[in-house]
């Protein structure tokens, strides 16, 4: 009742000055409309920067996989999230709104090991437990493999008989997950130098093809 009271004497008020209280109040509204909408992705930038600080699903610090790409929080805000991309060596601000709604990887959780992978092709005359002594060797001799840990030790899998070669996979565990990019780089030297050694032909896709002279 006090609310409507107060209404009815504050347009009573303007009608003493000729202020016509309802174009006044769909002025408002319309003003209020306007400052709602351009605010529309401020807010939405708010509360998706509290989420993500509310959620925990990663901290300043910490390594994502964002986009392709390997990147570490450098700071969560209000309005956006600040990412170092350490290839590209560049910071990179995403709204929060657009960054909580993409699939974000935290490679840093549940600790800084990452289970990594590398497909080697030999050739079909080539002596396969030969190939995995060589594998093993590699992986034992990089400082940045796990060796002592008995269900992180480096194992090889004969993946399959593939179309021109013998198919390899060297699985591992990197002991920091930022120095994932240089240890693929490492062992793959490696691996091409040491199977070069031993006379182990690294499989390249080929056909054979037979000529027949029709008469």
């Amino acid at each position: 009742g006090s609310i409507m009271i107060i209404i009815f004497g504050l347009a009573k008020f303007l009608d003493q000055f000729d202020v016509d209280f309802g174009v006044l109040l769909a002025g408002i509204g319309v003003a209020g409309l306007v400052i709602a909408l351009a605010a529309q992705d401020t807010l939405s930038n708010f509360f998706s920067g509290i989420l993500l600080l509310l959620d925990r699903g990663f901290k300043t610090g910490d390594m994502v996989y964002f986009n392709g790409d390997y990147c570490i929080i450098r700071d969560i805000g209000i309005r956006s999230t600040q990412l170092y991309n350490i290839i590209d060596h560049v910071i990179v601000i995403i709204p929060n709104n657009s960054f909580a709604s993409q699939n974000i990887i935290n490679v840093t959780k549940p600790d800084r090991y990452v289970r990594h992978r590398i497909n080697v092709g030999v050739s079909y005359d080539s002596d396969p437990d030969e190939v995995e002594e060589i594998l093993l060797k590699v992986a034992a001799k990089n400082a940045d493999v796990e060796t002592d840990d008995p269900t992180r030790k480096p194992v090889i899998r004969f993946q399959s008989f593939g179309e021109s070669s013998l198919e390899f996979v060297l699985v591992l565990w990197v002991k920091n997950v930022i120095k994932i990019r240089q240890v693929n780089s490492d062992l793959h030297h490696e691996i091409f130098t040491d199977l070069r050694k031993a006379e182990v032909v690294i499989a390249f896709p080929q056909r054979d093809i037979h000529l027949h002279e029709v008469s």
